[in-house]
């Protein structure tokens, strides 16, 4: 994946009850290590999530200098600019199945906060398997404009056909739809029409 340079491959340890492992096929976890770079409270005290992950076996691969690790704003991090938000959330809440094997592969839209943004992140493409989940929309993202914007109506559904992420949500996460709404309008403008 030369257009990703930043990708990671850190493995899980084989396990076929992981849902994760199996979304992308084998255990490897693209890109979940900036998350995952912070601080937690375990029951034996705060530790750094890769570094105890790693420290118990159910991590192998972490780079030693965490230092060395970019990191992903949290989505809310008003420190951020819009686009690393948006990006950030993105990655976290859609990558899993959004990446090169993951459970979305086929749908050509890869949502890695290290990918630079154009078509393959969902720019004026027209969607290869949304069917009625696309709400009579053309494109995933209509820059400048989100009302036309597939990935806008599917975050902002809850119907069981249409709303992404597909899994692991039962309401509409409305603080991160009126992320993606004000980052894809903020964009500059296209129509997408030349694509």
């Amino acid at each position: 994946m030369a257009d990703c340079p930043n990708l990671s491959d850190y493995r899980l340890f084989e396990d076929a009850s992981n849902p994760l492992e199996n979304a992308n096929g084998g255990g490897i976890i693209y890109d979940l290590n900036t998350p995952l770079f912070t601080d937690y409270a375990y029951d034996s005290g705060v530790a750094n999530q890769l570094d105890y992950w790693t420290d118990h076996d159910i991590l192998v691969g972490a780079p030693e200098d965490k230092d060395s690790i970019d990191s992903i704003p949290l989505w809310g991090d008003t420190t951020a600019d819009l686009d690393n938000q948006a990006r950030g959330y993105l990655d976290v809440n859609c990558m899993h199945c959004h990446s090169p094997g993951g459970a979305a592969d086929t749908s050509g839209m890869f949502l890695e906060y290290f990918r630079p943004f154009g078509y393959d992140t969902g720019e004026c493409k027209k969607p290869v398997a949304a069917g009625g989940g696309g709400g009579g929309l053309d494109y995933d993202i209509v820059p400048g404009d989100a009302a036309a914007s597939i990935t806008h109506f599917r975050m902002n559904s809850n119907d069981t056909e249409v709303r992404m992420p597909e899994i692991g949500r039962t309401i509409i996460h409305t603080e991160g739809v009126e992320l993606i709404e004000q980052w894809i309008n903020a964009m500059e403008a296209n129509d997408c029409s030349g694509s």
